[in-house]
């Protein structure tokens, strides 16, 4: 996730300094992050489970 929000916003800040529209306009809220960390440790711990 950490690498996926540089990427977006690298992106961003380039289409924006040639007056383009965001390359991803979404931003994840602290609330949405918390889930997706949730859902990504359940996956784990059933990975780790198998």
């Amino acid at each position: 996730m950490n690498a996926w929000m540089l990427l977006t916003s690298v992106a961003n800040s380039l289409n924006r300094l040639m007056e383009r529209a965001d390359f991803y306009p979404f931003i994840l809220t602290t609330g949405a992050w918390n889930k997706w960390a949730f859902i990504h440790a359940l996956f784990r711990e059933t990975q780790v489970l198998r």
